[in-house]
């Protein structure tokens, strides 16, 4: 007799949160939960952001600096010294 009075009291808690899917998502902390994965997901994406735009302009600059050539009796490009760097980055 317990068990069906427990059985129907989770019954009719599930139909009224199918009734009212405001009322679920207030009990479950649904808002809460997804407010704190957006800020952590916006500031790895901020990181994520620095990281990149550090890389791309080291490779830009790496880019140019390969570009050049020394005269200095003999023609040595300082690409060839760069190089290395430039495939890391």
């Amino acid at each position: 007799m317990r068990h069906k009075a427990i059985v129907a009291a989770l019954i009719g808690v599930g139909l009224l949160l199918l009734i009212l899917p405001d009322l679920a998502e207030r009990m479950l902390l649904f808002d809460a939960a997804g407010r704190t994965a957006s800020e952590r997901v916006d500031a790895a994406l901020a990181r994520t952001q620095q990281s990149f735009l550090t890389l791309s302009g080291t490779k830009a600059g790496v880019a140019v600096v390969e570009g050049s050539a020394v005269g200095v009796g003999f023609a040595l490009q300082v690409g060839d010294l760069v190089q290395p760097i430039y495939d890391l980055v």
